[in-house]
């Protein structure tokens, strides 16, 4: 009645496949095609860093580093649609707890007693059950 364990949009995974890989061609073959393959040698002794303030930092991500950081950021979307996907399976699968009304239905149906019923109401049933039985 629910839905759990059902999975919505199963038969259209193929789409989202199409999606991603038309995005992926269209982020990264450009990056990949631009990209200037050349190491940066390191620093020789008695120099001073080659990158060291914030705005140096940022041209170096948008021009030599564009390509790791692409694919870091690409990881890191990854990481984190994997979790949201675990944390919903992990949720669909939990028994689902029922409300107060649905609990009081479900033991109406089955005949159960009501668990919070005061003593006064317990002990006239009791007193009632006892008066049947006498008669009986």
């Amino acid at each position: 009645m629910t839905g759990e364990g059902v999975r919505q949009l199963y038969q259209r995974w193929w789409i989202a496949l199409i999606v991603v890989a038309a995005l992926f061609g269209v982020l990264m073959v450009p990056t990949v095609l631009n990209y200037e393959w050349s190491t940066v040698p390191p620093a020789a002794a008695g120099q001073p860093a080659p990158i060291s303030s914030s705005v140096e930092i940022g041209t170096a991500f948008m021009r030599e580093y564009l390509l790791p950081f692409e694919i870091a950021s690409i990881l890191l979307l990854v990481a984190l649609v994997g979790a949201i996907v675990i944390a919903f399976e992990e949720r669909a699968s939990r028994r689902r707890v029922l409300t107060l009304a649905e609990e009081v239905d479900l033991r109406r149906r089955r005949g159960e007693p009501l668990a919070g019923v005061s003593n006064a109401a317990a002990s006239d049933t009791q007193a009632t059950k006892g008066a049947q039985a006498v008669k009986s």
